[in-house]
């Protein structure tokens, strides 16, 4: 990029596609997602292209403003089924969840695990956000961020949420995440 914005890596608006690409490899949208369904579209466009050509000019321009005034109401379950869906696919391709990819693969189960139990600590009564935290630990999804010692590139928030639940310290997790 030449620095003058930033590019639009996981979208599809910003690319062409051969309609017969897409159909040779069934690369089709998931209905199922409510969000990030065009970013599990290009993770399986960038797998089986054989050439991408990428030009550092801007065809499109859009606001700002637009964006950021866009709200979405939060839903652990959005969170969990894009996760559930990026491991599906990197369960069919293991070969590309190495090094770096693999790192920022367990960063955003790190920031999904985070922002659930965030949004359950300030909006769910206290047993109903307790339900909901348990709930992030037991889910298989974040197996790898309970289990693992690998925490290098992991912001130190995460870390102590991340212990906190690990250790069913439920009631530090809420009042901690309620005042943060």
């Amino acid at each position: 990029p030449n620095g003058k914005g930033a590019t639009a890596v996981g979208v599809p608006w910003g690319k062409l596609y051969r309609i017969s690409f897409l159909n040779q490899y069934s690369i089709r949208f998931n209905p199922e997602l409510r969000r990030m369904q065009d970013n599990l579209f290009n993770m399986y466009a960038f797998y089986h292209a054989r050439k991408v050509i990428y030009y550092d000019v801007a065809f499109y321009n859009y606001r700002l403003e637009h964006i950021q005034a866009k709200t979405t109401k939060y839903n652990s379950d959005i969170w969990f089924k894009v996760l559930k869906a990026r491991e599906d696919f990197f369960y069919l391709h293991p070969e590309i969840n190495v090094g770096k990819l693999h790192e920022a693969f367990v960063y955003e189960k790190y920031v999904g695990m985070a922002a659930s139990a965030s949004y359950a600590s300030k909006k769910m009564g206290y047993r109903d956000a307790v339900k909901e935290i348990k709930g992030i630990r037991d889910n298989l999804l974040f197996k790898e961020v309970f289990d693992s010692n690998s925490t290098n590139s992991i912001p130190d928030k995460f870390k102590l949420i991340r212990m906190f639940i690990k250790y069913k310290m439920y009631p530090v997790v809420i009042i901690g995440l309620r005042l943060y």
